[in-house]
């Protein structure tokens, strides 16, 4: 499942993925900033970094709160 969220505020986006007998764990893979002009310039300090880590309570259908200038995406697992 992949979310993009442009604005300046976390948002919570409802996932339905009918019929996928996902596993309740699920990776996560998320690059996000503070500011809409963060930029990851080579030979500066890194504006956006890459985190990879485990969320619990998945199911075919979920709640999840994706943070301000993010995108993310949900590996679900079967």
């Amino acid at each position: 499942v992949k979310i993009v969220n442009v604005t300046e505020s976390s948002k919570v986006v409802a996932v339905d993925i009918a019929n996928a007998n996902v596993k309740s764990s699920a990776t996560v893979n998320q690059v996000a900033g503070d500011s809409f002009t963060n930029d990851n310039i080579l030979g500066a300090k890194e504006d956006c970094i890459m985190e990879e880590f485990t969320v619990d309570g998945v199911s075919e259908k979920f709640n999840y709160t994706v943070p301000q200038y993010s995108v993310t995406v949900i590996r679900v697992h079967k």
